[in-house]
């Protein structure tokens, strides 16, 4: 049964999006016609794909991100997204989502980490950066919390062997609490994170 339901979502999403036209991934939805394909075609992606890890005596952190191509929204074009799930413990709990990944009937933003919003220039995490540096923010979710509008923030830190990766997880928009009594901040703490890849 779960083979067919996956057979029948992958075939509506081939139905429903249709590519009419390959655009630069930097490229905005609402300038093109439905069916349009946003392709990272200068492989932009390509670099932060893998596994990345950063384990200290008082906490441990991994990020497994993946390229899915041709990933269909809203029945009206297709993305390039860098898809992930992640893994952290404490002193106090561990939760892991890493299995999530071998799902293949999750897509894009069914996944904890997902997006394509490449940053540019300088920024509040990057100040000295400018437009030749390649960095993505993304979508964070923490199930028990999807309440919260938080994101994850991947810039390559660069001349570093092996390859780090700064990532900054943060809130990004209000996000609406439930009630006074609910957590304001995902089970990952909110801050700056370096991760090595493995």
């Amino acid at each position: 049964m779960k083979n067919i339901k996956i057979l029948s979502f992958l075939l509506f999403s081939v139905i429903a999006c249709k590519a009419q036209e390959i655009v630069n991934l930097n490229g905005k939805t609402r300038d093109y016609p439905n069916g349009a394909y946003f392709k990272d075609l200068a492989k932009q992606m390509d670099p932060f794909v893998g596994t990345w890890l950063i384990s200290t005596s008082q906490e441990t952190f991994e990020i497994r991100l993946v390229k899915q191509e041709k990933v269909c929204y809203f029945e009206k074009y297709y993305k390039d997204v860098l898809a992930g799930a992640y893994r952290y413990s404490d002193d106090e709990f561990q939760i892991n989502f890493l299995p999530r990944l071998q799902d293949i009937s999750l897509q894009g933003n069914d996944h904890y980490i997902a997006g394509n919003f490449i940053v540019s220039g300088s920024s509040n995490e990057c100040p000295q950066c400018d437009l030749s540096d390649i960095r993505f923010l993304l979508n964070f979710r923490d199930p028990t919390r999807d309440y919260l509008d938080s994101g994850v923030y991947l810039e390559l830190i660069e001349n570093t062997n092996p390859q780090q990766l700064k990532v900054i997880v943060k809130a990004v928009g209000g996000g609406m609490i439930p009630n006074r009594n609910s957590p304001t901040e995902n089970r990952v703490p909110y801050g700056e994170y370096i991760l090595t890849k493995q």
